[in-house]
């Protein structure tokens, strides 16, 4: 969780190389763990979740609800979600309204 509440959940920096420059320390470490994940990635699981992010001027990447607990139920949802060997087929749904939030949990919870 963010300090803002936010959650800064990437950057719109796309390219490796330009990325890691940004970090001052591990690189190397950064360099492979952005080729195997980076920011196009991530913006795209969490699109695939239901969670769409926005770009602010300096390239912070935030869900456009700009509340950190959207993220934070995505991650939850995610979590609890089936294994690569379960063959059920998954929707998502995103729910903002916090009444019809409070009957869904109280279901699956």
């Amino acid at each position: 969780m963010s300090g803002g509440g936010r959650c800064n959940v990437t950057h719109s920096c796309f390219e490796v190389d330009e990325l890691v420059k940004r970090y001052p320390r591990g690189g190397p470490f950064l360099k492979k763990a952005f080729h195997a994940f980076g920011p196009a990635d991530t913006v795209q699981w969490f699109r695939e979740r239901g969670v769409e992010l926005k770009t602010e001027a300096d390239g912070r990447m935030f869900p456009v609800t700009d509340s950190s607990q959207t993220i934070i139920d995505c991650l939850e949802i995610a979590f609890q979600a089936p294994n690569g060997s379960n063959l059920n087929t998954w929707q998502w749904l995103v729910v903002d309204d916090p009444a019809v939030l409070a009957r869904v949990a109280s279901v699956y919870r």
